[in-house]
């Protein structure tokens, strides 16, 4: 480790890489131990550190984990920041040259039936005096038996240099295979496997094009790093799990980078910001403004979680670490499509006639401008003040009464940010000043409201300071019970959540880098007790984009956030598919995205086309377990919609009603990601664990274990490749629409607008019967469809162009002319 000069370095590897240590100081004599009955600890004399299945009195030939002969423990003490670069975009930097330790001695300080405890020191140098003291520690609870905790604790000495910080980072080193494939890390929008990439644990906007040439760099000449790159993602998670069934996960919500690229190991990097012997802190409500000894120290916590398949692990790390989700409403996954629309009562007045003219299912209109919207450089943006405004939608009640009346609901949109710009003319209720004078805002340096931009500079807002009980208490009853709920509403996006700059100074006494990260979870508790105040956890849903760790147990419902509207992997159709599943290991288990992506960028050609949007529509009815619609970011008459055309019409029609007619099967897969944690779509490696054709591939997803799809990922594309691994004897696959067996192996089907690759075992026929003749029966309407002539994407509906004008007519907008704070 003495490469590395630009940090004082305490490498931390995984919890059983700490056990691994290379040290002078280490016993002749192996040493090994069970903790539990299904952990086994073992220690060589080069200092290497193995963590196995308890066999006996021994450990078995199954490594969970397994650290070098080297130093594998490390760390460093130096000054940084993570600015924000653009928009909710955060980048590290190091400030200051750092001292890193490339020694380390290890001794067993206390050995118990459940625990095992080290402690050792770090040095720089084999002589030299050591920078820190560590302690780390496995401990296994027989209510958990699945999962091996560990903590490690880093502390500084008396030999530090004068003037240099605590402990500001710590490394660990463990043995990985080349070979060995890593998965996970929360929503992974462009790469399924990891190995070979640095993957940065830090929630934010995933940016717009990701890497997609030249559009990122168009974006980047905008504003800056507002493109991201491949790994930026509104859902970082420190969980992982190996193609070699090995998991860990940390616990620990700080900045942390997973390093997966060299062919011999892999490491982690957990840091924290400076903190200075002497120096009072002051980071908010209650803070002590003497820094203690605690202070200076580097803390980590995590486990492993053992199974014996990936559906294993996954029961467990739900079960012990992300929580599960609770039970969605029925109506969100059995009753149609969720429409998302904006522009007032007479809008959606005028498309629910057309869709029901088309015989589109409809379970909800969301509609994020219930708040009312105004005008900036981005576009058309919502008024985040949450109150209903009666000037865009007259009759309000009505309209909810004559939905409710037809079968449908209402849904809306709010987040955690509080806009600090008014019409002169605002009439209602201005939030922002509300929570400013109850002192609930996230703070800047000079006491003030810490104001952000989003989407455009000139569209500011303040955030509500979550780590506070009582604003959180307020913002739970005065803006989501009051006036969210109290609107009869049947749902709402919960939009942000991971725009915490790492600079704010926040009510709580822990520093803004620990709450970043955990500042979605705090979001989704929000959400969750205000429904749960109101008696209404079994009819409201909520979806939400940022998620931390803890989110799934307090989310109903979560969505891939803003795709561009475009096919790749990079940020378009494609990396949809890739965050569903990647998503799923980690707890994600009920999620959706945007139906034809979200985000237009006119000037650089990227308009939603028809073909788009269809193939989206049969992806998402398959994939998503709330079917729901976006307008977009730029919607006009050049965007297409589900309602522009009769050949979108008509297409939509039929997918909406395939996902609601597999309401029987579905609803069995929510019931198993309530008590399993399982995800409703789902890797095929999940169910083939052993087929290593599946391992890599990024292009087929399945519906639990009886549905395997193949999307259209490409544009004109007609045929698809489709790999349909091997069943059990007298099971066989079944091609939808046309119901024919098809043999296991390697296909090259036919998969034009309409005709989705959808694979079904035929055991689904006599376990899910009223699924299975839904599919039947709507089979043949695709059949149908798909050879009638007369269905194409240029024939105009009728009602689209009325739409569009009373959109453009923007009734009840508010212009950022004219605005004051």
């Amino acid at each position: 480790m003495a490469e590395r000069r630009t940090s004082t370095s305490c490498r931390l590897i995984f919890p059983l890489l700490l056990l691994v240590l290379g040290v002078k100081g280490m016993a002749e004599e192996k040493l090994g131990t069970c903790l539990g009955s299904e952990f086994h600890v073992s220690l060589d004399s080069g200092g290497g550190i193995r963590i196995s299945d308890c066999k006996g009195d021994g450990g078995g030939e199954r490594i969970m984990f397994e650290t070098s002969d080297t130093p594998w423990l490390a760390c460093a003490f130096s000054s940084w920041t993570i600015p924000e670069v653009g928009m909710g975009r955060f980048i590290p930097e190091d400030t200051s040259e750092v001292i890193n330790t490339n020694h380390q001695t290890l001794q067993i300080h206390d050995l118990g039936k459940n625990s095992v405890q080290l402690i050792g020191e770090l040095s720089t140098t084999a002589e030299g005096p050591p920078e820190a003291n560590y302690s780390y520690t496995l401990s296994y609870d027989p209510k958990s038996p699945k999962i091996l905790r560990f903590s490690l604790k880093i502390e500084p000495t008396d030999s530090i240099p004068a003037g240099s910080s605590g402990v500001t980072h710590a490394w660990v080193r463990w043995r990985a295979e080349r070979e060995e494939r890593y998965y996970g890390f929360g929503e992974q929008y462009s790469v399924w496997n990891l190995r070979g990439r640095k993957v940065q644990i830090l929630t934010q906007e995933q940016g717009v094009g990701r890497g997609l040439e030249p559009l990122s760099t168009h974006m980047n000449a905008k504003v800056p790093a507002s493109a991201g790159t491949w790994q930026t993602s509104y859902s970082s998670v420190p969980h992982f799990i190996t193609s070699k069934l090995k998991s860990l996960y940390l616990t620990t919500p700080l900045l942390s980078t997973f390093d997966l690229t060299p062919s011999t190991h892999a490491e982690l990097r957990v840091s924290q910001s400076p903190v200075f012997p002497g120096i009072p802190g002051d980071f908010g409500g209650g803070k002590s403004p003497e820094i203690s000894g605690e202070d200076l120290a580097l803390e980590i916590t995590g486990g492993l979680v053992r199974g014996e398949s990936f559906l294993d692990i996954v029961e467990a790390y739900t079960r012990e670490v992300s929580g599960r989700m609770p039970r969605i409403a029925k109506w969100g996954v059995c009753n149609g499509a969720v429409i998302g629309l904006q522009g007032g009562t007479k809008a959606v007045r005028s498309i629910w006639n057309t869709l029901k003219s088309a015989g589109v299912p409809v379970s909800a209109f969301w509609l994020q401008d219930w708040s009312g919207f105004r005008k900036d450089s981005f576009g058309r943006r919502v008024m985040w003040n949450w109150e209903l405004d009666e000037n865009n939608y007259p009759g309000w009640d009505k309209l909810l009464k004559d939905l409710r009346n037809d079968g449908s609901r209402v849904m809306i949109y709010v987040n955690p940010y509080l806009t600090n710009l008014f019409p002169s003319n605002y009439t209602h209720r201005r939030l922002f000043h509300e929570a400013e004078e109850l002192n609930f805002l996230i703070k800047n340096s000079s006491g003030d409201p810490y104001i952000q931009s989003c989407g455009s500079y000139e569209f500011t807002f303040g955030t509500v300071d979550l780590t506070n009980p009582k604003a959180m208490e307020w913002y739970k009853t005065e803006v989501l019970v009051k006036s969210v709920i109290a609107s009869n509403a049947s749902g709402w996006m919960a939009d942000f959540g991971e725009y915490v700059p790492f600079d704010a100074v926040l009510w709580d006494s822990k520093p803004p880098e620990y709450w970043h990260n955990r500042f979605p979870e705090m979001w989704a508790v929000t959400n969750n007790q205000a429904v749960t105040s109101a008696n209404k956890s079994d009819q409201i849903i909520y979806f939400m984009r940022a998620i931390s760790q803890g989110s799934p147990k307090h989310s109903t419902m979560f969505w891939a956030g803003d795709q561009l509207v475009s096919w790749d992997k990079y940020d378009g159709l494609h990396s949809a598919l890739m965050a569903t599943m990647s998503g799923g290991l980690s707890g994600i288990s009920m999620t959706h995205s945007d139906i034809g992506g979200y985000t237009m960028v006119k000037d650089q050609g990227y308009t939603r086309s028809c073909e788009l949007l269809m193939r989206w529509t049969e992806l998402s009815s398959i994939t998503d377990t709330l079917f729901r619609t976006h307008l977009g970011s730029k919607p006009d008459a050049s965007e297409a919609q589900v309602f522009s055309t009769n050949a979108s019409l008509r297409h939509f029609a039929l997918f909406a009603r395939l996902h609601s007619g597999l309401c029987e099967y579905r609803q069995h897969l929510v019931r198993e990601a309530v008590e399993k944690g399982y995800p409703v779509a789902r890797h095929p490696i999940l169910h083939f664990p052993h087929d290593h054709i599946l391992q890599d591939t990024t292009t087929q997803i399945m519906l639990g274990d009886l549905v395997m799809f193949a999307p259209v990922l490409h544009p004109s594309h007609t045929y698809v490749d489709i790999y349909l691994p091997p069943l059990p004897e007298n099971e066989t696959w079944i091609r939808w629409p046309t119901f024919e067996s098809i043999h296991s192996g390697f296909h090259s089907v036919r998969a034009p607008v309409g005709m989705a690759a959808i694979f079904l075992r035929n055991a689904m026929e006599k376990e899910f019967e009223t699924s299975w003749k839904n599919l039947k029966q709507l089979g043949m309407e695709a059949l149908k469809m798909v050879s009638d002539e007369a269905f194409d994407c240029e024939t105009a509906a009728e009602e689209c162009s009325e739409f569009y004008h009373i959109l453009a007519e923007g009734s009840g907008m508010h212009d950022l002319e004219g605005s004051e704070n």
